[in-house]
């Protein structure tokens, strides 16, 4: 569900450029499987509502 004041372009061009920014990253583990739950708490940690 996007917001109502934001494009679903702008979206779109956001998400692709933390595609490519992470991806960056994949060289830096050795399995997959790290590099995903990186990818799942990189992610989580922007998406979180609460202030640290």
């Amino acid at each position: 569900m996007s917001l109502p004041y934001f494009s679903v372009v702008y979206h779109t061009i956001m998400l692709n450029f933390i595609d490519k920014v992470l991806c960056h990253f994949e060289s830096c583990f050795s399995r997959k499987a790290s590099f995903c739950w990186f990818i799942t708490i990189t992610v989580g940690l922007m998406l979180r509502s609460d202030k640290l």
